[in-house]
């Protein structure tokens, strides 16, 4: 389990992330869903290499991902990785 110092670390270095009750969450929105599905098809392949699968729920044009590690029922490093390597995908 993170310590609050941890947490507080790992947020600091997300764009617009937030943390709902134990599970970190962010919304993206789209143009169009031709874009929502290109996203979405790269955050599976991020989710695959890293063996950690968040929640991804589409609507329309909005995709909420919430990362959080199930067997743990908390957020963990594995979930700050995650959001992390999407971050860094956004930017290249």
């Amino acid at each position: 389990m993170l310590s609050l110092n941890e947490i507080n670390e790992h947020m600091a270095k997300l764009e617009c992330w937030d943390m709902d009750l134990n599970v970190l969450t962010k919304t993206f929105v789209f143009d169009d869903s031709a874009k929502v599905l290109i996203f979405v098809d790269k955050i599976l392949e991020l989710a695959e290499a890293l063996n950690h699968h968040p929640e991804i729920i589409i609507h329309t044009v909005n995709v909420r991902l919430n990362l959080f590690t199930k067997e743990e029922s908390n957020i963990t490093i594995k979930d700050f990785e995650l959001a992390e390597a999407i971050e860094k995908m956004l930017k290249t």
